[in-house]
């Protein structure tokens, strides 16, 4: 069904911004945190169970999920291409065709989910080797990976079916994905991580063969939904045209490396840190898993903002893309506000559901509750980023990453964290500067309005 977002007479209106978009926002928005925090929560999951292993096994997924993250963002580039496209469609009245844009990103997904799993499985057991000096480490590490490689094309097809569904405005279905997800990745650690009703124990292995496990629940469930509703939107009726392929391909290209950069900025500062020691590895782990799934509320509403900007291009309304953009960021940055001040508040609390071992949570504290600015600062830079990637504007997307987390986060991170031996603390001041410029120049491309010319 085609969602529009007209403006009447009767809206009121707040200083803020109108109540009738603020509804709109949350509407959209809420299902979509609640579905991709469910399904962060599902890697949440395995560092709670695991870290009952200790230290080194908690370390080991810190370490292979930072390699793992590298292929698996790629496929989250493809994604939002997807959203973007069918977005669009819906703005110019053509939600038909959008089912075409699905089939495309299908047959890509399956593509490139096969390359990078084939990549996966030659390079990493050398990189890890690499990037850790302490074998039991290692070891866990490779098996967690070898594992969990599969979940790659899988997860490339169900991201495929999530951001078709965000594009359209129904993003109530994925609801479902994060059920399933969470559920099944429950059980499966269980019955996988500590040998269970005759399972195996298999320790760090099981969490990642029960990742993958789950989402192949997941693309099971969508490719049953798909079959039912979606065909007369054309899913699955007829190979898509080269123009679309090539479109989603320029659209995800530089979305996929945008991703790619990021991840290998934080396996670099896995890197780093492991000079440190095997405890302040862990204690990066965790704070970063902690801070990844708070900061999802505003890739959630990146999301939303992608879908809005996108049906307004679509109605050749320029000044209105504008408009969603400012309004979704100064919403995302109100909800983060609320956890930013409980992280602020409340460290050793949250902390302690991850880490059982007294010096490393010591160690984590105060870097952790100084990184509630943080939320802050990344989750703005999110949404107005991914309103640039709402309205075409991919490289645009691409330029800012390398500027914000090559140029600046990482120098910066290596001076204070390494050079000046701030540890823990001098990583946390580093992304905060970086990301602190990043909302500046940012906000200055979308006040520009060189993006509304680049659309599909």
């Amino acid at each position: 069904m085609e969602t529009s977002y007209k403006q009447t007479g009767e809206t009121r209106s707040t200083p803020f911004l109108e109540i009738s978009r603020l509804k709109q926002i949350l509407k959209l928005s809420l299902p979509i945190a609640v579905a991709i925090i469910g399904f962060a929560s599902v890697g949440l999951i395995d560092i709670a169970m695991v870290g009952r292993l200790g230290d080194e096994a908690l370390a080991a997924i810190g370490l292979a999920n930072s390699l793992f993250f590298l292929l698996f963002v790629v496929t989250i580039g493809l994604g939002t291409g997807i959203q973007t496209m069918t977005a669009m469609r819906v703005g110019e009245g053509n939600l038909h065709l959008s089912g075409k844009d699905l089939n495309a990103g299908l047959i890509l997904g399956i593509v490139l989910g096969l390359f990078l799993m084939i990549v996966g499985y030659i390079a990493f057991p050398f990189l890890v080797t690499y990037m850790n000096q302490d074998r039991e480490v290692v070891e866990q590490a490779v098996a967690y990976l070898n594992a969990r490689m599969p979940q790659l094309l899988f997860f490339a097809l169900c991201f495929a079916f999530r951001s078709y569904w965000n594009g359209i405005g129904k993003p109530q279905i994925t609801l479902l994905e994060m059920i399933i997800a969470i559920g099944g990745n429950v059980i499966f650690n269980y019955l996988l991580i500590f040998g269970k009703f005759g399972f195996p124990e298999m320790g760090a292995a099981g969490a990642g063969l029960s990742t993958t496990l789950a989402t192949i629940c997941t693309f099971i469930l969508y490719m049953v939904i798909g079959i039912k509703d979606l065909r007369i939107n054309g899913f699955l009726r007829g190979l898509p045209d080269k123009s679309r392929i090539h479109t989603l391909i320029r659209l995800s290209i530089p979305l996929g490396i945008s991703r790619f950069l990021v991840t290998i900025s934080i396996s670099i500062l896995f890197y780093m840190v492991g000079f440190l020691g095997t405890k302040e590895t862990a204690a990066l782990n965790v704070m970063n898993n902690i801070m990844v799934t708070i900061v999802l509320i505003a890739d959630a509403m990146g999301f939303v903002t992608i879908t809005f900007v996108g049906q307004a291009l679509g109605r050749k309304d320029i000044g209105d893309a504008k408009r969603w953009g400012w309004d979704a960021a100064k919403v995302g940055t109100v909800i983060l506000s609320v956890f930013s001040i409980l992280v602020a508040l409340f460290p050793q609390e949250i902390l302690s559901l991850f880490i059982i071992d007294p010096a490393t949570l010591s160690i984590t504290m105060f870097p952790l509750r100084l990184s509630a600015l943080n939320i802050l600062v990344i989750g703005y830079v999110t949404i107005i980023g991914s309103a640039l990637v709402g309205a075409g504007a991919a490289k645009t997307s691409l330029i800012l990453t390398l500027v914000i987390q090559w140029c600046l986060m990482l120098p910066l991170q290596w001076l204070l964290g390494i050079y000046f031996d701030f540890g823990l603390l001098g990583f946390v001041l580093g992304f905060f500067i970086a990301y602190t410029i990043g909302t500046v120049i940012v906000s200055f491309i979308w006040h520009r309005e060189g993006w509304s010319n680049q659309g599909t």
